[in-house]
Parts: C-alpha cells; sequence; structure tokens
C-alpha cells in the first residue's frame, strides 16, 4: 500500500484523511481480500502522526463496514462497492 503523506494543514481531520485514502485504496483495487494493513505503529511513523490517530482510522473503517476481520489488521473481507455491489 502506497499511502506516503497527508495533508496536516488541510480542514480535514487527520483520522478522515487516511481513512479517504485507504477507502480509495479499497475500491481502487490496491488493497484486496487477504492485504496486509500496516501496522498501527508503523503507519504512524511513516505519516508522522500520533498512533491513536491511525487507531482511530482502523476503527472506523471496521465500524463502517470497510473491513472486517481485524486479526493484525487484515483485510479478510471487504465491502464491494468497487464492483458496484453494496
Amino acid at each position: 500500500m502506497n499511502i506516503d503523506s497527508i495533508n496536516t494543514t488541510s480542514s480535514v481531520a487527520v483520522y478522515m484523511e487516511i481513512e479517504n485514502l485507504l477507502q480509495f485504496a479499497i475500491a481502487s483495487g490496491e488493497l484486496r481480500a487477504g492485504d496486509q494493513l500496516p501496522s498501527v505503529v508503523k503507519l504512524a511513523e511513516k505519516l508522522k502522526v500520533n498512533f491513536n490517530t491511525v487507531g482511530k482510522a482502523y476503527r472506523d473503517l471496521e465500524v463502517m463496514g470497510e473491513y472486517c476481520g481485524l486479526e493484525r489488521f487484515n483485510l479478510s473481507c471487504l465491502r464491494w462497492y468497487s464492483v458496484g455491489m453494496k
């Protein structure tokens, strides 16, 4: 997954930016069922944000149904909106 940076000066909350990036990666097929997400700490270090911010984004996406089975943040199921099924 290629999330290199986020806009920390944006009016959009940082956790929402992370959620949006992950949703785009799922919709575009960059992330697929079975793909391993970076750990909370690893992604936080890469983006230079607090690990709680990344954790919130991951938890929110799980609640929204973007992915489930948070066994080590492995994408075990995805919402299939990328192929038109909801």
